[in-house]
């Protein structure tokens, strides 16, 4: 019986050289055909000495992607028998009867990240296999080997390291590190200027011996030292206090610390360095004094640190973070895409000697095993959920994000591996895959002490304003536990790039770009509002005057070319609680500007989603009417009546979604689109009250150019008046 037909590539030929034993798990046919192509995952192999000129090297070959046919029913009868790869197939195809005829080509290549980004695959060049059944795709993914199997001679990417406290962990940690220094010219560059060691913060803990750990006051000595990342989750009660402090100075009962603490102390000591920082330790937590000068000093402290230990996967310090990792599958048991393993004959290494009659080589043939692992579903039509950090219990925690985004070098303990991240990449300890799609990196100039400063306006100067609002809608995402420290929290990298945007910092937001960063609204519209603290903590118009995700419209890396402000700034300033601490906690604050009012309705939208309102503008001919918006139903008849849907509004709280009648003063006008504020008077807006009037944000505004009634002319052509006004 003909089985079908396979690839007319002679690589392919599996009858030009012996194959080794087939296993019981794969069909004649298979073995002969697709497993004899390697599964299409090795392009290039080393051609045969004897196929070349005496005394010439091996040289590598391409191979064409492998392509066969099989008859339906044959597929269908080998899978029932028990062969791996028609199984496969028939899965892929997504069941069913099977068809008359099957064609297959199978291919490869090296994995590209999911999204545009600046990083690398990790490990570069994994191997990628890819799949088409009858010229419609059916598997993309990755391919991978243990370390000690035959095939990882020929397969780049490895198994994820499940024991992180083992010595081969630290070992293959070790190495990473003295890979980023030797062979990443970024990362040289940002280390490279610190011609010696950095001065150590004030105190640190001694971690030359693990089970008697001590605190040490540094006296302005210089030398390496690990700081650690991670989330309290509770109170500690064994933290550095003025009653402990002397006591701590001549040693910590281990047994008295949490593990997560303890575990960072094996860390240090096992990568052979003898100081650690842990904020519970090394600042003194009835101290406010102390608390000030410490957190005033959290940039240089992460910045400097030879090494950051970060316990992402700790959702409390009592849990610790060196537990082995459990396999970890991210598909469903018995649905599609899914990983398999499959046997693999590894490509044939020639032997020096002996040589046979007809003047060849032998050659070694092994078979391993490799792991094909999904990163695209053909049958829902969507990526296959990869690992994230995003995904971390300490990716939720406010105060570790300046943490993670300040260390140029870190030790990650995630919930799935051990990883080592720099400026230059990301990547799993021990080679296994990892995809950076999403990850992000500061400005190479914020870890530098005396960096060259962008000139302001210039596309460099954007990229690090950009950074900032990306920035501020990931730590939006996160929780502090307490809410005064909302500014707080996120300190010490808004001191960092204070230093090169060389710009005021006011409750947040910068005073060289605040018609931009003015504008940032509700990150997700199916989601809740925002919520505003009942204890004062920001203006109205700061983010950090809200909880909860917020997105920013203007955080492309290209900086729009016809984006104009539509205000002017008068005045902008916060009231600091501590005037030492100018990116601290603020109990005040105020914005005046100039600008155009106009009177608007807020209606449900089209557009659905929590929070959104279509936006009706009063007529342009009488823009400064000021007639006072009814806060809720019942009022504002004769600007409805004049009003015009000219686009939508988000507004920021729940408690305000009420609101029908308020005002809108736009920000920026564009080409296509004029966007700006959604606001409310703070009291009744009398006729002596013309000069200044005081309000408070209610959200956001987006009105396209060619629904906006004339309003972007207008605004162009500055034919509307303007009046100052105040927003606190």
């Amino acid at each position: 019986m003909s089985l079908g037909t396979a690839s007319e590539n002679p690589e392919h030929h599996a009858n030009e050289r012996t194959l080794p034993p087939r296993p019981a798990s794969v069909c004649q046919f298979c073995w002969e055909g697709p497993f004899a192509a390697y599964l299409g995952v090795i392009t290039h192999i080393t051609s045969r000495p004897h196929e070349q000129s005496p005394g010439a090297l091996s040289s590598l070959k391409m191979v064409l992607p492998y392509k066969y046919t099989i008859l339906g029913d044959t597929l269908g009868y080998q899978a029932s028998l028990g062969c791996q790869w028609c199984q496969f197939i028939l899965t892929m195809c997504g069941g069913g009867p099977a068809r008359d005829l099957y064609r297959i080509t199978l291919g490869g290549g090296s994995v590209q990240p999911r999204t545009v980004t600046n990083l690398r695959i990790s490990p570069d060049k994994t191997q990628e296999s890819w799949i088409i059944v009858n010229e419609e795709a059916r598997f993309t993914g990755y391919v991978y080997a243990v370390a000690d199997d035959p095939a990882a001679a020929h397969i780049i990417a490895r198994n994820p390291i499940l024991q992180v406290r083992s010595p081969r962990a630290f070992a293959l940690a070790r190495q990473c590190i003295e890979e980023c220094a030797r062979e990443h010219p970024r990362c040289r560059a940002i280390l490279a200027p610190f011609d010696e060691d950095p001065f150590l913060p004030t105190r640190l803990v001694h971690c030359g011996d693990p089970d008697h750990p001590r605190l040490v006051p540094t006296d302005g000595a210089r030398g390496k030292y690990l700081a650690l990342s991670y989330v309290w989750g509770g109170a500690q009660p064994h933290s550095t206090t003025l009653l402990n402090i002397s006591r701590y100075e001549r040693g910590i009962p281990a047994a008295c610390l949490l593990a997560t603490i303890r575990d960072a102390i094996y860390v240090t000591h096992a990568l052979g360095i003898d100081y650690l920082w842990a904020d519970a330790l090394c600042i003194i937590q009835d101290s406010d004094e102390d608390k000030r000068r410490e957190l005033g000093r959290m940039h240089n402290i992460y910045r400097d640190a030879y090494l950051t230990i970060i316990a992402a996967n700790a959702r409390r310090a009592t849990e610790g973070f060196l537990h082995d990792r459990p396999a970890v599958s991210r598909t469903k048991s018995g649905a599609f895409p899914f990983e398999i393993s499959l046997p693999f004959i590894c490509p044939p290494r020639p032997q020096p000697a002996p040589v046979d009659h007809a003047g060849h080589s032998p050659t070694l043939q092994q078979v391993g095993t490799v792991h094909l692992v999904p990163t695209y579903d053909h049958i829902q039509n969507r990526a296959v959920e990869q690992y994230s950090h995003s995904s971390e219990p300490i990716s939720r925690r406010g105060w570790c994000m300046q943490e993670y985004m300040m260390s140029p070098r870190s030790l990650i303990f995630t919930s799935e591996t051990l990883q080592y991240r720099c400026q230059t990449a990301t990547q799993n300890v021990g080679k296994s895959f990892y995809d950076p799609s999403g990850e992000r990196r500061l400005h190479d100039a914020l870890f530098l002490r005396d960096p060259q400063l962008p000139k302001p306006g210039s596309y460099e100067w954007h990229e690090v304003h950009v950074a900032w609002l990306r920035l501020v809608e990931d730590y939006t995402r996160r929780s502090v536990t307490v809410p005064s420290d909302k500014l707080v929290a996120c300190g010490a990298i808004a001191e960092a790039f204070q230093r090169v945007l060389r710009s005021d910092y006011v409750a947040g937001l910068w005073r060289e770009t605040l018609p931009c960063d003015l504008l940032w609204l509700k990150a997700s519209e199916a989601g809740p509002g925002l919520t505003r603290p009942a204890q004062y903590r920001a203006p109205s118009w700061s983010w950090a005057a809200v909880d909860g995700g917020i997105a920013m419209p203007r955080n492309e890396p290209d900086p729009p070319p016809d984006y104009y402000p539509a205000v002017v700034v008068i005045r902008c300033e916060a009231i600091l609680e501590d005037a030492r601490v100018p990116f601290g906690q603020v109990t005040g604050g105020s914005l005046a500007i100039r600008g155009v009012l106009l009177p608007c309705m807020l209606n449900a939208s089209p557009r659905g989603g929590r929070g959104n309102r279509e936006i009706s503008l009063s007529s342009l001919r009488h823009p400064s009417r000021w007639t006072e918006p009814d806060h809720r139903n019942g009022g504002g008849e004769s600007q409805e009546a004049d009003a015009t849907p000219v686009g939508w509004a988000c507004i920021d709280a729940d408690l305000d979604l009420e609101v029908r009648t308020a005002w809108a003063i736009p920000l920026e006008r564009g080409s296509w689109a004029v966007q700006g504020l959604v606001i409310a008077p703070t009291t009744d807006l009398g006729e002596s009250d013309s000069e200044r009037r005081t309000f408070r944000r209610l959200g956001f505004f987006h009105i396209k150019g060619r629904d906006d009634g004339g309003l972007r002319q207008a605004l162009q052509n500055k034919e509307l008046p303007m009046v100052e006004v105040m927003l606190v």
